[in-house]
């Protein structure tokens, strides 16, 4: 019996607020991979702030995923009500 995964997350902003990004991007690495991203494995799962379009304000980076070919990472702005979602 094959098991149900999520879809891929889109690669292009989406309307609509994402209230935990960590688990949404954890959702799209097992969507990816076929599992989540294993907490012991150093480097596979991450989260940092930049100001990736220099206006000031950092976005939130959820950062999945060993090496540079392999490795996503999505983009978030934050909100009052959460966050939106700018791409991968």
């Amino acid at each position: 019996m094959a098991q149900d995964f999520p879809p891929e997350c889109p690669k292009q902003a989406i309307e609509g607020v994402i209230e935990d990004p960590g688990s949404w991007a954890d959702r799209c690495f097992m969507a990816v991979n076929g599992r989540l991203p294993n907490a012991e494995q150093i480097g596979e799962s991450d989260s940092d702030y930049r100001d990736l379009d220099l206006d000031g304000d950092e976005e939130l980076l959820e950062i999945r995923g060993v090496g540079n070919a392999r490795k996503q990472i999505y983009v978030f702005r934050p909100t009052e009500s959460g966050f939106e979602y700018l791409g991968e």
